[in-house]
């Protein structure tokens, strides 16, 4: 990358960091007052916590479960915008280790390959709502992690995510009520809960953890309780 195209990475970098920071904001409002607000969104658990949940060992949520679990990728998945702080094409080196372009290792967060495992093989649908424009190169990532084993839909492109959901609702004839949904953009939140999906924002300094699951699990499922 030359010193131009670096500085402007940079400066898009700051921009985009406002940006989000603001989101931030709004959500904290929200959830300032209560626990639970509407549309049944829920802030992420502390460090603290999330590191002290041991995945093979935690206890189930009582109640209904989801049918299908959806995940955002871009800090959600792996800390960074695929589009803006990595430099594709992508590549796995005989150590098992993804690079991208110009050596530098590309990483998820730490707990999501073990958390993807254990939900698939807990029978749960999982798929993957992206807005990014990067397709090619998400895809790309997803495959050298070996993650596609785990997502039975993946819908990545640019626009509201209602669209992407539409898209999982006829493909697999699942309503929005029975999915769950982790993101940490405030506006696909916003969007989702209006049409009765469930949910959690994520912290993306944390990203998604075994914890994180579990709370999400449970708030699914004190959600439907609270409908019936």
């Amino acid at each position: 990358m030359t010193p131009v195209n670096e500085e402007l990475s940079f400066m898009y970098s700051i921009s985009l960091t406002a940006k989000r920071f603001t989101q931030f904001l709004c959500v904290s409002l929200l959830l300032t007052k209560s626990h639970w607000v509407s549309g049944n969104i829920q802030r992420t658990c502390s460090s603290d916590s999330c590191s002290s949940v041991d995945m093979a060992t935690r206890t189930e949520p009582k109640g209904r479960k989801p049918k299908m679990i959806v995940f955002d990728l871009d800090y959600t998945l792996w800390p960074f915008w695929v589009d803006t702080h990595v430099d594709p094409p992508f590549q796995k080196r005989k150590s098992g280790d993804v690079v991208d372009r110009n050596g530098r290792p590309v990483k998820p967060y730490r707990e999501v390959p073990d958390v993807l495992k254990k939900l698939k093989s807990e029978g749960y649908l999982i798929a993957v709502a992206s807005r990014t424009s990067c397709t090619k190169e998400a895809n790309s990532l997803i495959a050298l992690f070996n993650w596609d084993q785990y997502f039975c839909q993946k819908e990545i492109y640019p626009g509201c995510k209602l669209t992407h959901f539409n898209k999982f609702s006829a493909q697999q004839g699942i309503a929005f009520k029975d999915m769950l949904f982790f993101d940490d953009e405030y506006r696909n939140i916003q969007d989702l809960s209006k049409v009765g999906v469930t949910c959690y924002y994520i912290d993306e300094s944390i990203g998604v953890t075994e914890a994180v699951i579990k709370e999400g699990l449970q708030q699914y499922s004190d959600g439907i309780l609270k409908e019936s």
